[in-house]
Parts: C-alpha cells; sequence; structure tokens
C-alpha cells in the first residue's frame, strides 16, 4: 500500500530560480492542537517540564530555561511565560505558581495609567475617524501614511538639516532609534511635524521645538542594544486626517506576518516595501558587521519582499490591520530600523512590543 504524507502549508516562497527558500507552517507542531479538534474525547498526556526554585522569592534575580537573565515576578507581570505556560513550554517558577523567572525585557511595569499612557491603548477608537479604507494592494501606500516626522540638527552656516525619521506616538511623543538621536554627536534641535505623508513632510517643513529626548538607559552605542529613544514635543499637535499619532503593536508573543518597511530611493524619496520576519540566524552575518553579537529577544529580523531599497535607523515597520466592521484599514508600529541598512541586506528592527512598559513609564 502506498500513503501520501502532508508536511506543511506553504506560507512563502519566491520564484524558481532564486535560490530562496519557501516558509511553511510544520503540521507536526501542531499534532497534539490537530487530535484535540478533530478526534473525540481525546486527551493530552504530555506535561510540560516546569522547575521550582524554592529558594528564590519575589524580585529575586534569576536565570530562566534558555539561560536569560531576569527577576521573578508575579506571572500577570510577564505576559511572555504566562504564554509559555499555556503553550506547556519549559519555564522556571520562583517558590510559588504564580511568581515567575521573567526576562527583564518582558516585565510589565506596574504603574498608574497616565493620560499619555492611556492613548496608546485606546488609540484604535480614538483616531478611527482618520482611518482610510483597507487595500490589499496598495502601490501608492507611503501616499497614506501620515505618522511620519523628521528630526533637524543646525548646521555651521545657519540651516537646518533633517537627517532621521520618528514616528509620533501620542500627540507630544515621537519614537525612533537611539542611534537616530546621538549618530550626529548633539541631540536635535527641531522636529518636523508637517502634514501629510513622509516625503511631503520632507520636502515642506513645519519645524516645532523640543522639550526632552530620552534615550533608553540600556543603550550601548557600540553593539546598539536597547536602540530606542523618545522625544517629548514642547507643543502637543492637532491630529487631523494628515499627521496623527500611530498605534503600537503591544502584543509580545505573536509578530504579524506580513509587514511594511519604509525605505529610500537612490534621490531620497521614500516608499514601502512588504517585508516577512526571518530566523535569528539570518541576521547574524549582518549583525557582525556592528559588532559580534547575536540578535536580541527584544529585535527582530525581516526581509524585504519587493524591490530592496536603502533604509535609515529610525525608519518604521509597520503592519496594517484591516478592520472587518468598516473595512477600514489601522497602521500598527511593529518595530523601527535599528541601524542604517544597504539595498542587500536585512533588516534589523527594535521590537516595539518589548519597551511597551518603559515607553508608557516616560510618555
Amino acid at each position: 500500500r502506498h500513503f501520501e504524507h502532508i508536511y506543511a502549508l506553504n506560507l512563502l516562497g519566491k520564484d524558481c530560480g532564486f535560490g530562496r527558500a519557501a516558509l511553511g507552517t510544520r503540521l507536526g507542531y501542531y499534532s497534539e492542537w490537530l487530535k484535540s479538534v478533530l478526534l473525540p474525547n481525546y486527551r493530552d498526556e504530555s506535561d510540560s517540564v516546569q522547575f521550582f526554585n524554592t529558594d528564590l522569592t519575589e524580585f529575586d534575580q534569576c536565570t530562566g530555561t534558555d539561560g536569560s537573565s531576569g527577576l521573578c515576578v508575579n506571572i500577570n507581570r510577564c505576559p511572555k511565560v504566562r504564554y509559555d505556560v499555556q503553550a506547556k513550554r519549559n519555564v522556571q517558577f520562583c517558590n510559588s505558581g504564580r511568581v515567575v523567572c521573567c526576562p527583564y525585557d518582558n516585565i510589565r511595569n506596574v504603574t498608574s495609567t497616565s493620560m499619555e499612557a492611556s492613548e496608546l491603548d485606546d488609540c484604535e477608537d480614538r483616531y478611527k475617524q482618520f482611518h482610510e479604507m483597507y487595500e490589499p494592494y496598495q502601490p501608492d501606500r507611503i501616499d497614506h501614511f501620515y505618522h511620519t516626522v523628521y528630526f533637524g540638527w543646525m548646521t555651521k552656516d545657519g540651516m537646518t538639516e533633517w537627517i532621521c525619521s520618528g514616528t509620533l506616538i501620542t500627540r507630544t511623543v515621537v519614537i525612533t532609534s537611539a542611534y537616530c538621536l546621538l549618530a550626529d554627536g548633539d541631540l536635535p534641535i527641531l522636529v518636523n511635524v508637517a502634514e501629510g505623508n513622509p516625503n511631503a513632510t520632507w520636502s515642506r517643513p513645519k519645524p516645532v521645538s523640543i522639550k526632552e529626548v530620552v534615550v533608553h538607559p540600556g543603550y550601548n552605542a557600540g553593539t546598539l542594544e536597547y536602540n530606542i529613544g523618545l522625544v517629548r514635543l514642547e507643543h502637543p499637535i492637532v491630529p487631523t486626517a494628515r499627521k496623527y499619532p500611530i498605534c503600537l503593536w503591544q502584543n509580545e508573543t505573536h509578530t504579524p506576518l506580513e509587514l511594511y518597511r519604509m525605505v529610500d530611493n537612490d534621490d531620497y524619496v521614500s516608499r514601502f516595501e512588504q517585508n516577512f520576519p526571518k530566523y535569528n540566524s539570518d541576521c547574524r552575518q549582518d549583525l557582525r558587521q556592528i559588532g559580534s553579537r547575536d540578535l536580541q529577544p527584544n529585535e527582530l529580523c525581516t526581509d524585504v519582499d519587493g524591490i530592496p531599497g536603502r533604509s535609515i535607523s529610525g525608519d518604521p515597520l509597520v503592519w496594517y490591520h484591516k478592520n472587518p466592521n468598516d473595512n477600514s484599514s489601522t497602521q500598527y508600529l511593529v518595530g523601527i530600523i535599528s541601524s542604517g541598512v544597504p539595498a542587500q541586506r536585512l533588516g534589523i528592527h527594535v521590537r516595539i512590543s518589548s519597551f511597551i512598559g518603559w515607553i508608557k513609564s516616560i510618555v
């Protein structure tokens, strides 16, 4: 007898002749879930290995099952480990079933929610009137992206030079990379918040003053770890349909598949190119060029599926969410370019969801 077996479901891949691997969903990984759905009265007998260290108490330093350093906190403050428990993965508990060893990057701060922080959480509803119709195939997608601003430095001849970009996340706060803010040696003095898409904003500047620049305390200029910063405007912008804050992707366990990275042509005209997440190993060669280190959990590696283009540190990586009720589109900031990316290289991004707690503690 002859049997045919299905191994995986195809997700994406290049055409024949490009020598590029295809990406698929391996069905064997989901065999227990499939059995629980398809087979009546099926019971999963497998259990995860749970490690209890009775010598550790809440707020003690700890080491996770994967060797990562962390802190013993209540499981409700650690979405990543809570998800690992539900997925029956190995986790490290500290003296009880409610206190877990949580990697530092995944610890949620327990603070009172400020008005600015609540603006991050209700972003989708707050600016719903500005959302345009969802279009899956939109060649001019960059022309309908209204969240980009640019940072300006004063030149020796008294002119303002707009060097790198940021993204509005509230009416007064812009997010970008620490590399962008510090690469010129001095902090920026102005922010260009002109209405319109990135190209329109660049060509018709509307400068506003900066009240405060906050660089992540863990930022390492040599390795570009914790490469994130916030800029507070002197005065809040007035949101319009052509300039308003973007929503932040806050899910720490899942990343959208279909993403868009802002890239530049040789004549510095910006456009969006479709991107897909890659394995961490795919970015190791690129990382060796900026320092011998591995991709961190708070970083994300992507590859362009289109015409490669140059990206500048601070440029956005975006997901378009289709709202089924009215077919409108909500843009979510998933990442920001960590360092400048030539056209033929993979994109290394700061993972926004890893820094939600820190962002809310600042805004």
